[in-house]
């Protein structure tokens, strides 16, 4: 077969070309190029820097419960050289930890310190006892990580005292517990009671028990001591003794109560 067939003629694409003198179209600036490219990439945002005060209670108190452990551990090895020392370079781990955290706090916002620090400083203490009760080798007492974690505590305790939020640590059992509840609760009305504890020991560090239980209209708060309650109208409940106990990790107290839930008779 012959091509194109008989009867036709073969056509060629016909070309442009530039009327004689005239310019060729000019390429785009090599700038516009790359910012046509650079358009084809999103640009991630940048993430958040953490601040000077990027730290929370919760992450002391987790530390805390670290430097705590670490110490313990350091203390229930004293017999055994080996564990001693292995126990001794994981607490000196922790007191690093534990300094960098207290210089950034005092050289960051002083409200987010008495925030975390300051209330019944409890976190504060918890550190200071650290290093009050733990005794290090001769060799890990010079580290620089045990003078600097006491240097930073120090530091933050002078924070604290001149914000006027520094507040003695109140560690021992309570040494009486009492309740101010008639012996005769009457249907209807609302009952609220508040524990009166004495001792060398705050509030926030007791827990509160009670046996038997209590009426199902009556309840305690464990962590508070506080008793609440209202007895449904027409609820008698039988005179019964019962035992509150408040206590803490270094010992507990109790307080007995006896009440009868009744309509009172009437006055003559």
């Amino acid at each position: 077969a012959v091509w194109p067939p008989s009867g036709t003629s073969r056509q060629r694409p016909v070309r442009s070309s530039p009327r004689p003198g005239a310019r060729a179209p000019a390429r785009p600036p090599a700038a516009f190029a790359r910012g046509r490219r650079a358009a084809m990439f999103v640009v991630p945002p940048a993430s958040p820097r953490r601040t000077k005060d990027a730290y929370s209670a919760e992450q002391v108190d987790s530390l805390c419960a670290k430097l705590e452990k670490a110490a313990d551990r350091k203390r229930r090895h004293e017999d055994s050289a080996v564990k001693r020392a292995a126990a001794e370079r994981d607490l000196l781990r922790e007191c690093e930890v534990a300094r960098d955290l207290l210089l950034m706090a005092v050289g960051g916002e002083k409200s987010l310190l008495s925030e975390v620090f300051g209330g019944d400083c409890e976190r504060f203490h918890r550190m200071r006892a650290v290093l009050d009760q733990t005794d290090l080798s001769e060799v890990n007492q010079k580290d620089q990580r045990w003078d600097g974690f006491r240097k930073a505590v120090d530091t933050v305790e002078e924070v604290l005292k001149s914000l006027g939020v520094y507040r003695t640590w109140l560690r021992g059992p309570p040494e009486q517990l009492s309740y101010a509840v008639p012996e005769l609760l009457e249907p209807g009305v609302v009952v609220h009671f508040q524990p009166e504890v004495e001792g060398n020991c705050a509030l926030s560090s007791l827990c509160f028990s009670v046996t038997p239980d209590l009426p199902q209209f009556l309840v305690l708060d464990s962590s508070g001591g506080e008793l609440r309650g209202r007895p449904k109208i027409g609820m008698a409940v039988p005179r019964m003794t019962y035992t509150l106990v408040a206590g803490n990790n270094f010992g507990s107290a109790k307080a007995e109560l006896t009440f009868a839930v009744q309509v009172p008779a009437p006055e003559s």
